[in-house]
């Protein structure tokens, strides 16, 4: 049963570090997603308004 035990809790930690990764890899997306809209703002006409009102 320990032998079982064993490959249960690894099984257990290593989804849990892959869903670790999968956050991480979510917000590295998030922040790409953030800056490419912040760069096509900037390099828009000012058009009387700022993003950074």
């Amino acid at each position: 049963m320990e032998i079982s035990a064993v490959a249960g809790a690894t099984q257990l930690l290593q989804l849990n570090q892959s869903t670790e990764m999968m956050k991480k890899a979510a917000d590295a997306q998030m922040q790409m997603a953030t800056m490419v809209a912040q760069v096509a703002q900037q390099a828009k006409p000012q058009a009387g308004f700022s993003v950074y009102a």
